[in-house]
């Protein structure tokens, strides 16, 4: 791993990461029969990870999914936002009580991992209480806290992926990045996120 993982980095995209909403009276058993995850006994403010499967029960697309009061959140990491909704969109209904929005285009995302990570993002943190994984930010936005790829590394911490508004994103950013250089931390790249 990298010293960010263990202490602090944070990552500031060229793109932002999809951020996409199912909403919606039916919006649970939607994504229930398309995902390997089970979306029925999830609680809101929490995230879970799952696949998008084809009939041959191969992998098309993985997202983190987030439960909310009135909707899901989901994060692909596949290919593009656009074939994930296009799939999406291929399994709904005339009757389905679903609705289907991109919420990319709003928001400026950038990533914090490493052992100081919550600390160094909690004071962007709304009142709200938060529960496990999912987090709403006072000035707006979302965060999904997640464990690290080298989550069984105890010296390695969380990772968190922040969706800040596009109005306050520098603002925002730049007090971030200071306070994570300030603590030791450092900036990182695309590749020191490997």
């Amino acid at each position: 791993t990298r010293p960010a993982h263990h202490h602090a980095g944070i990552f500031v995209t060229d793109t932002t990461r999809s951020l996409i909403s199912i909403s919606g009276e039916d919006r649970t058993t939607f994504l229930q029969g398309l995902l390997c995850q089970d979306v029925a006994t999830q609680t809101e403010g929490t995230i879970r990870y799952g696949f998008l499967l084809n009939p041959k029960a191969r992998i098309l697309f993985d997202s983190w999914i987030a439960a909310r009061p009135e909707e899901y959140l989901l994060s692909p990491t596949g290919p593009s936002e656009e074939e994930f909704i296009g799939h999406l969109k291929k399994y709904l209904f005339f009757r389905t009580k679903a609705k289907i929005a991109s919420l990319t285009s709003s928001y400026r995302s950038l990533t914090l991992v490493g052992r100081e990570a919550p600390a160094l993002a909690t004071p962007l943190f709304s009142s709200e209480p938060g529960n496990d994984g999912f987090r709403t930010l006072a000035e707006g936005g979302v965060a999904f806290m997640r464990p690290h790829q080298f989550a069984f590394d105890r010296e390695t911490g969380p990772w968190i992926d922040l969706w800040i508004p596009q109005g306050t994103f520098d603002k925002i950013s730049s007090a971030l990045s200071d306070r994570v250089l300030a603590s030791g931390g450092m900036r990182l790249d695309s590749q020191g996120m490997e």
